[in-house]
C-alpha cells in the first residue's frame, strides 16, 4: 500500500522504546505528513506530563484522557501518529485506529 494514496493517518503502536517517535518522526517528514506524539499532546492538552497523570489521577484517568485525545486528534488526515504503549489494551481505541488509518506495530 502506497501511504500517500491513503487519506487518512498511520498509528505507530509498540512498547515504550520500540522507537515510535523516531521512526513516526521520520515518516511523516519523508510524507510531508504532520508528526503527533498522543502523550505530548496529553501534556500539552492538561498541563501535566504523563507521569504526574498517573501519580495524582492513577492510570484508569489517564486512560480516559487518552481514548479522549486519541478521538479528537484521528480526525485530522495525513498524520503519523505515535500513540502510548498501552494505547492497544482498549478496544475502543483499536477501533478509532483502525477506522481512522493505517495501524503499524514496531517491535
Amino acid at each position: 500500500m502506497n501511504p500517500r494514496s491513503l487519506n487518512s493517518n498511520i498509528f505507530l503502536t509498540g512498547f515504550s522504546g520500540s522507537g515510535k517517535t523516531i521512526v513516526g518522526r521520520k515518516v511523516a517528514s519523508l510524507l510531508g505528513w504532520r508528526f503527533v506524539d498522543l502523550d505530548s499532546e496529553i501534556a500539552r492538552e492538561t498541563g501535566k506530563s504523563v507521569e504526574v497523570i498517573f501519580a495524582e489521577m492513577g492510570e484508569l484517568y489517564f486512560r480516559q484522557l487518552e481514548s479522549d485525545c486519541l478521538k479528537k486528534i484521528s480526525i485530522g488526515k495525513h498524520q503519523v501518529i505515535s500513540t502510548g504503549g498501552g494505547v492497544v489494551v482498549e478496544k475502543l481505541n483499536r477501533d478509532i485506529m483502525h477506522q481512522n488509518g493505517v495501524v503499524v506495530c514496531l517491535e
